[in-house]
């Protein structure tokens, strides 16, 4: 049904979910070549965004004055959106082996259904000067029939998604796909809302339940629910845009916030930076370059850290954590931030140690976001004034002495 709205509600709410899924579309292209599953998706949300706007009555007048076919939009977004459901359906099929066969029958009966409406479309009587044939032929049988099947299609599609999501919602981890998970879950229920409204309407009309109802209302009310549907399943897809992006933007600046460190140590000792820094400002570097960049970050801070530590006997190491955990300031930070300075202090007086056994610079086994948390909170305990007073007890009290 062609919803009759105010006249700033439609282009708000139609931008608003159509710039949702555009953004989801051009994301997805630039993966397109190296992933099946990124080709579904995206081929989901590109149809989504050409079959949702034929639900606005300008969209349609334009297509069918164009082709000189009546309705012919209507058909168009019924096909695209099963079509859609065909897409998605497909990597579905291939993450849940249990399932397999069902959203496998599912494809075909979607492709089975397409065949259907083109049947029926071609048996309902439609004009040019009366768009919208369930307006003015909603008791025409054809007409009955051709809605309560797309609907009923539609509706066991979505309660498909909600079924196939819902269990996995419930095992993610809270993060960006939990999130992700309960937009499209959100999304697939609303959508229900939207085809429960639409049965309402066609039920009632076509058999003759209902005399008439208030169109402005009922339009808006399904207008909202087809397009907030839409925008919800987009803005799902771009949670890991968002995440992607966010998580981009914190490695560039945690980049910068390791430079000084970065500085001190290599100045010290040379020999571990493996190549020198980029000309062009980190925050213009491409994703990739960036990335290696980063990675070469953590490996001249870490192996400077370990070089500089040949420079610190076990007996400073003692020393100095003793004196940390006097003054209560004695976490892994702090100590790898006293052999540090130490180790900068006793470079040009002392020869590094031999071979055996001495402490190793500490490192993290998590991930790139742990061992980088790690090297900001080394940075941090490099100007902790408990850490310098620290250093300065220890070498006041050892100066001249071979720590080895």
């Amino acid at each position: 049904m062609s919803p009759e709205l105010p006249v700033f509600t439609v282009p708000v709410v139609a931008a608003a979910a159509s710039v949702v899924l555009w953004l989801v579309v051009v994301s997805g292209l630039p993966r397109l070549p190296r992933s099946a599953p990124q080709r579904a998706v995206t081929a989901f949300f590109l149809l989504l965004l050409l079959c949702v706007p034929t639900s606005l009555p300008g969209v349609r007048h334009a297509v069918d004055t164009v082709a000189h076919v009546p309705d012919l939009a209507i058909l168009l977004g019924h096909l695209g959106t099963l079509l859609a459901f065909i897409a998605i359906l497909e990597p579905a099929a291939g993450v849940d082996a249990g399932r397999r066969a069902m959203l496998r029958r599912g494809q075909l009966a979607f492709t089975v259904i397409m065949t259907a409406l083109v049947t029926l479309f071609l048996l309902i009587p439609r004009r040019l000067d009366q768009p919208d044939f369930g307006l003015w032929q909603v008791r025409h049988p054809a007409v009955v029939t051709y809605q309560l099947l797309f609907q009923v299609c539609l509706g066991l599609g979505l309660a498909l998604a909600v079924a196939f999501l819902l269990p996995r919602r419930r095992s993610a981890r809270r993060g960006a796909l939990r999130s992700a998970l309960s937009l499209l879950l959100l999304g697939a229920a609303t959508g229900l809302l939207y085809v429960a409204a639409r049965m309402w309407y066609i039920v009632g009309h076509g058999f003759g339940f209902l005399d008439q109802i208030a169109r402005p209302v009922y339009g808006t009310i399904t207008f909202l629910l087809l397009w907030t549907a839409a925008a919800l399943a987009g803005s799902a897809a771009l949670v890991r845009v968002a995440w992607a992006g966010a998580r981009q933007i914190r490695h560039r600046i945690t980049y910068h916030r390791l430079g000084t460190l970065w500085r001190t140590l290599t100045d010290a000792v040379p020999g571990t930076v493996l190549e020198p820094p980029p000309r062009l400002p980190a925050a213009v570097l491409p994703t990739r370059t960036f990335r290696r960049r980063l990675y070469r970050r953590i490996i001249e801070i870490r192996d400077a850290q370990l070089e500089l530590a040949g420079y610190v006997g076990p007996a400073d190491h003692e020393a100095a954590e003793a004196a940390l955990r006097d003054r209560g300031a004695d976490d892994p930070a702090g100590r790898d931030a006293c052999v540090l300075h130490l180790g900068l202090q006793r470079k040009d007086h002392v020869p590094p140690r031999g071979p055996g056994p001495r402490p190793a610079a500490r490192t993290t086994d998590g991930t790139l976001d742990d061992e980088l948390a790690d090297l900001l909170r080394l940075r941090t305990a490099m100007g902790d004034q408990q850490v310098v007073r620290t250093v300065a007890d220890v070498l006041g009290g050892r100066v001249g002495r071979d720590t080895r």
